[in-house]
């Protein structure tokens, strides 16, 4: 939950002794939310099923109370709030935001408002699909290009979309203000969504088909080091023509199982890699299945000289998932120039198609360098500069320390800051400066020190965060070790191969207060942003569909993947594996497969590529069916009288049956009659012998082409 800086410290120990006993108001304390200097100015209004808005003495600040009500909820409350100089906001901004501060109760227990809202009562935002929970901060961004320059006012309707919010409902919202300047982009944007500071920033992990991951899917780490094909033993090895990962794969075996599979990888320049680096790292991308259900892992160890080996098979595997084995340099032999690496099931038994891609060793920890004579100097004014470092900290003290962080232009990152050594707070503040013109502060998430009802911000001059942490236990100093909480930041999308500092400022022993309000004493380090090319990438391609033609073509179409130079098609037949089938170069999204087999089950799944890039694979798969139909068996003809009752077994896929009759055993077969059943009669001359037969039939695909089994067995057939 984001909230407020609350300015003043003394504030805060003054009123220690009475916090126990004071309860804590459902509705925001306007002294306590901070506008935004950019704020435009508020100059009138009107409401409907809501008062009309009151304003703060600076007008930046509105305030909406929903009226009484007989049963004490009411459906909905709304607003149009008019805005003085809403056009000098829009033209000296690229992204506008209005901040909401909602207070309210739900009739049936649930726990969101609902907002729309437009700028000229003609287009609105999406139906109430922005939801609010009460006591809880929202900003609202909007591209300045999708807002009118003509535009005075924003027209507000607040509603629980079907349920009834308190007759004593409050939402305080400021005036529009400048979230990102600049000039606006040309492009309007088609979505503008409540951004609720609450959420959190997932992480992405690695896409696997049902075959693996696909190499060209995956951004290896660049590395100093050349694979080179080694040995093996129960598995077979391959290396990438790129020198960049390896594949082990399984042999196969007649159990379909096999314990385990290893393999030794050699490197050219290994040494080269761990005398240059504090520690090394190995990521691997496992693939496989299990024969029994109550192990899901595959187990790993590793030796650098095939005798001392890693904890006995203690790194435990996921198949799908990604994972980074991370190596002190320091624990390598000086004279290695290989790995070997064995994995199993640990008891249990892995499947013969498992894989496992192995990325070569990269650098991971801190470049080892030979101390400097002087110590060198860094001005945060000057971004560009790849040497930049931070002031060494001394951690046998109680600390805060900045992390550092890498991350790739335009991306949203998160920067912890720790606690290490802690001897007991319950009030600090931090002051952090960073490059404005690089980072764009976001918002504060809580760490597993304090929770986010502990933590408050402000961000009241461009370029410096206010952090306040107080402690809800007055009775206990919070001694705990770990993470106290999260900065996040988008990174300039411009920004490339560039490092700064994010800089402790201002501190003093006096922010920083046990329970007994005495001060404690910390030293702090200041931490780095790293900020690397953002590697490109080619989008999948999507909507695949395959359409049946007839029973030996099929027509397989797809939506097109921007910049792409072509596409490659990829076939499975019945249950086995993938294979490239057919490139398909130019504009063109179709292909047609001219070479299907009856009785085969044929599934299709693309991927794009241009002239440097491979996508994924598409994220949908299609499967057609060609058509074998049986023949016809156990034909029975039952004669009564002049009748004779035909009977034969049901043939799968089958849509009809054709009856043939002649007078002759092997020539002048006529059909006589075609049926959806299998079963029928047919009349007969007296004294007459008849020979019949029956097969089966289907339609098949676009073109409506038949396909038929084989005729059954002849029958005779003779009337008294």
């Amino acid at each position: 939950m984001k909230k407020v800086l609350i300015s003043s410290f003394i504030l805060i120990l003054s009123l220690m002794i009475l916090i126990s006993s004071i309860g804590v108001s459902a509705d925001w304390d306007t002294s306590q939310i901070v506008v935004p200097e950019t704020a435009a100015t508020l100059n009138g209004g009107w409401g409907a099923g809501a008062s009309n808005p009151t304003y703060s003495s600076n007008q930046k600040l509105f305030t909406l109370n929903a009226k009484a009500t007989a049963s004490g909820y009411t459906q909905q409350f709304q607003c149009l709030i008019y805005i003085s100089n809403f056009s000098t906001v829009l033209s000296g901004a690229k992204k506008v935001a209005f901040d909401f501060y909602p207070s309210f109760t739900n009739q049936n227990g649930a726990d969101s408002c609902y907002m729309k809202y437009s700028f000229d009562d003609s287009t609105w935002s999406s139906d109430f699909d922005n939801p609010l929970k009460s006591n809880e901060k929202y900003t609202l961004i909007l591209d300045s290009s999708s807002i009118a320059s003509t535009a005075k006012f924003i027209h507000l309707q607040f509603q629980n979309y079907g349920n009834q919010v308190s007759s004593d409902a409050v939402i305080m919202g400021t005036a529009p203000y400048i979230y990102e300047a600049g000039t606006p982009d040309n492009t309007t944007s088609s979505q503008s969504s409540t951004d609720s500071t609450s959420s959190t920033q997932g992480s992405t992990n690695p896409t696997q088909s049902g075959e693996g991951f696909d190499p060209s899917t995956i951004t290896f780490p660049e590395t100093v080091v050349s694979m080179t094909k080694g040995w093996e033993a129960d598995c077979s090895l391959i290396v990438a023509v790129n020198k960049k990962y390896a594949t082990f794969t399984s042999n196969t075996t007649s159990s379909g199982y096999r314990q385990q599979f290893q393999g030794y990888i050699n490197y050219t320049n290994f040494s080269n890699l761990f005398n240059s680096t504090s520690q090394i790292a190995i990521d691997f991308y496992p693939t496989f299945g299990n024969k029994e259900n109550w192990d899901k892992n595959c187990y790993l160890k590793y030796s650098f000289d095939q005798q001392t080996y890693s904890g006995e098979y203690s790194n435990a595997l996921k198949s799908g998932e990604k994972y980074t084995l991370v190596i002190d340099s320091s624990d390598i032999p000086t004279s290695a120039k290989a790995i070997h690496m064995v994995f199993q099931n640990y008891g249990s038994a892995l499947s013969d198609d498992a894989q496992i891609i192995v990325s070569a060793p990269y650098a991971y920890g801190e470049v080892v360098t030979s101390p400097s004579t002087e110590p060198s100097t860094q001005s945060q004014s000057n971004p560009t500069n790849t040497t930049i470092e931070p002031p060494t900290l001394n951690t046998s003290k109680a600390y805060f320390k900045i992390n550092n962080v890498k991350v790739s232009g335009g991306d949203l990152t998160e920067v912890p800051i720790t606690i290490g050594n802690n001897p007991g707070i319950f009030i600090a503040k931090l002051n952090i400066a960073y490059d404005n013109t690089l980072l764009t502060f976001k918002e504060i998430k809580a760490g597993d020190v304090f929770g986010s009802d502990e933590i408050y911000y402000g961000t009241t001059i461009p370029g410096k965060i206010n952090i306040a942490f107080e402690s809800s236990d007055l009775m206990n100093n919070n001694s705990k070790n770990g993470t106290v909480a999260k900065l996040v930041f988008q990174i300039n999308k411009n920004a490339d191969t560039t490092t700064t500092l994010l800089n402790f400022t201002d501190y003093s022993e006096n922010d920083y207060i046990n329970c007994t309000a005495e001060t404690v004493p910390f030293t702090f380090g200041n931490g780095i942003v790293s900020i690397t090319k953002k590697v490109p990438t080619l989008a999948a391609p999507s909507g695949v569909k395959v359409t049946l033609n007839n029973n030996k073509k099929a027509t397989i179409t797809w939506k097109a993947s921007a910049d792409a130079k072509g596409y490659e098609v990829f076939r499975k037949v019945n249950s086995g594996a993938w294979k490239s089938y057919k490139t398909v170069l130019g504009g063109s999204v179709k292909f047609v497969d001219g070479s299907l087999k009856a009785g085969k089950k044929y599934t299709y799944k693309v991927r794009a590529f241009s002239s440097t890039l491979v996508s994924a694979f598409s994220s949908n798969s299609k499967t057609v069916v060609t058509y074998k139909l049986a023949q016809v068996k156990s034909l029975k003809a039952k004669v009564k009288g002049k009748k004779v009752t035909l009977s034969w077994k049901k043939v799968t896929s089958a849509q009809k049956y054709e009856i043939f009759v002649s007078t002759k055993k092997s020539s002048g077969f006529k059909k006589v009659k075609t049926l959806k059943s299998k079963k029928a009669t047919l009349k007969l001359k007296a004294k007459k012998k008849y020979y019949i037969k029956v097969r089966a039939l289907r339609t098949v695909g676009t073109a409506k082409q038949k396909v038929y089994s084989k005729y059954s067995a002849v029958k005779t057939a003779k009337a008294k």
